[in-house]
């Protein structure tokens, strides 16, 4: 299918019975088991009906259809405890509850101080109502912090997260005061920063809750902290120039704000560009270009992206320095920080955590570069293209090669089995993520191949922009592949397609088998390609099915579906 009390170590996490259903370890059941302990919180029969439905209109609003994610909130937090080890998830729901209440009583406040309660559900129950809830999370976050306590196992991490909630909540509110005293409060962009980071001491929160329910010391506490510090600015830096830039109007200069571009500005401007940029600001929001462009000219915005830059170089220092069971979810919390400054700028590859990009020490990682040495010496005779791309690890459950990136995307099964592993076990209809795992081992050489056929076609200008006719071109080579070198590989596919297709025949509707014969030829419209995930699962195996039924050898297909290669006499 292409689709504990000290920090545990690869070696002191204790096995799991084969056959019994693993714990909800998953970053999607971490949150979705918080967010219902959210709504279970905001939905206390205490509060009456108008109140509970304003609380409950809070929350839906903040977590949306509650399908978790790296996009969410909490995601920092389990990331950063998953790489350590496999945290209790009673204590994650529960730490992470206080979190999210804490985070959203705190937003509330902040709507009302910057009088941004429009479009939002405490719009027309005004200002006092709207602090007397904000205030109501705040007590239910306490709440929540306090059930979770018994399910930290030792006294000293009980203290921690006690003395944690306490530190972040008094630097919260010292950012947020410094933020409503405007220019008086924090002019140049070193204090800006300041301001900011306590401001958004919440994401220094996650950061370090994560290290507590991973059963970390205080050295470790201090490590993720410094993460959490570097963040918070880079999260502040990032919305300061979505505000001005990624938006008609910018709220923060309307209610006088000193944001960091304009803390930059300030610093280097003249006194012409002053006087300009004061004109400009009180004549908004009809003067936004002219603003913008004289942050732009004045070079506030590429001093934005150095501090953007500075930052997360930063968190990388820190995640290179150290040493986990789970390596793979710290390549996900550089994917997340990498993907805020993304939206900003280009963002280069940083040599401490290349290591983090290539393939692991793991079983899995070792079998998918070896199949690859295998499949290259075995066709090496066909002129095949040898400047192969790079086998990177990641956290979906399907395999990808990405020509852009000249990448080939594999499951990173070895670190993050509980991401990637249930989405197999729920196709395979099994609750032990034991088999699943086996399957995915089995079927690399297949499924390798497969990606690699794409990557060859690709390299001979034979790769396409339908996707349907490249899965049936590269699932047509790599069967023949593996009829000729890998038949068990082949067997244990088919037998594999059986087993998943006779568990969901709905998917092979009419839709589908009409894909199926039209995929032969590209075609130009997007059929199928709003499938589900299962669907396309099936589709798939039913094409391996079909395909494996063929006459066709592989030098039938490779003259069909690569020739002719890129040789050294017509490059």
């Amino acid at each position: 299918m292409s689709t504990p009390s000290d920090v545990p170590s690869p070696s002191n996490v204790p096995p799991r019975p084969a056959g019994v259903a693993p714990p909800n370890l998953g970053l999607s059941l971490h949150i979705r088991d918080t967010h219902a302990r959210v709504r279970t919180a905001v939905a206390s029969p205490s509060f009456c009906d108008d109140q509970r439905a304003l609380l409950q209109a809070t929350v839906d609003r903040a977590l949306g259809n509650g399908s978790g994610g790296l996009g969410d909130p909490l995601s920092l937090m389990f990331l950063l405890a998953c790489a350590h080890g496999r945290p209790d998830p009673r204590a994650c729901a529960g730490v992470g509850a206080f979190c999210m209440l804490y985070v959203l009583a705190l937003d509330l406040f902040d709507d009302v101080q910057d009088d941004d309660l429009a479009g939002k559900p405490h719009a027309d129950a005004g200002a006092a109502i709207a602090i007397n809830s904000a205030i109501t999370l705040l007590f239910l976050a306490q709440r929540e912090l306090h059930d979770a306590l018994p399910h930290l196992p030792r006294a000293a991490q009980r203290r921690a997260l006690l003395a944690l909630a306490d530190r972040t909540g008094l630097a919260a509110v010292t950012g947020q005061h410094r933020d409503l005293l405007g220019s008086a409060g924090a002019a140049t962009p070193d204090e800006v920063l300041a301001m900011q980071q306590a401001k958004t001491s919440s994401v220094i929160l996650l950061a370090e809750c994560g290290a507590l329910l991973a059963g970390g010391d205080d050295a470790l506490c201090a490590h993720h902290r410094r993460i959490g510090e570097q963040l918070a600015r880079l999260v502040q830096v990032r919305d300061d120039l979505r505000d001005i830039f990624g938006k008609e109007h910018s709220p923060d200069l309307a209610t006088g704000k000193v944001t960091y571009p304009l803390a930059c500005f300030l610093e280097a401007a003249s006194e012409d560009d002053r006087r300009e940029m004061t004109r400009c600001l009180a004549e908004l929001p009809g003067s936004m270009g002219r603003v913008r462009k004289l942050l732009y000219e004045r070079g506030a915005v590429a001093q934005s992206a150095r501090a953007l830059e500075t930052s997360r170089r930063a968190i990388h220092e820190h995640v290179a320095a150290m040493t986990v069971a789970r390596p793979g979810y710290l390549r996900l919390v550089l994917d997340v920080v990498d993907g805020l400054a993304r939206g900003i700028y280009v963002v280069p590859d940083l040599a401490p955590t290349a290591a983090l990009r290539r393939p692991g020490p793991g079983p899995f990682a070792r079998r998918v570069v070896e199949e690859r040495r295998k499949l290259i010496d075995r066709l090496r005779p066909l002129g095949l293209p040898e400047d192969v791309p790079a086998l990177v690890p990641w956290h979906q459950p399907h395999w990808m090669y990405v020509p852009e990136h000249h990448t080939i995307y594999f499951p990173d099964v070895d670190d993050l089995g509980d991401e990637i592993l249930p989405f197999q076990a729920a196709l395979l209809g099994c609750s032990d993520l034991d088999e699943p795992r086996e399957h995915l081992t089995a079927q690399v050489p297949l499924v390798l191949a497969h990606e690699m056929f794409h990557f060859w076609r690709d390299a001979t200008g034979r790769l396409t922009d339908d996707h349907w006719h490249e899965e049936h071109a590269a699932n047509a080579l790599s069967v023949a592949y593996a009829q000729r070198y890998e038949p068990r590989a082949l067997a244990g596919a088919l037998t594999l397609a059986d087993r998943v297709i006779a568990a969901a025949p709905e998917s092979l509707d009419a839709e589908a088998r009409q894909l199926l014969m039209d995929c032969q030829e590209p075609r130009r419209d997007t059929r199928g390609y709003g499938m589900s995930a299962t669907a396309i699962a099936v589709v798939t195996l039913e094409m391996v099915r079909r395909l494996a039924s063929s006459s066709s050898s592989l030098d039938d297909r490779v003259a069909e579906l690569l020739r002719p290669p890129l040789t050294a006499a017509s490059a």
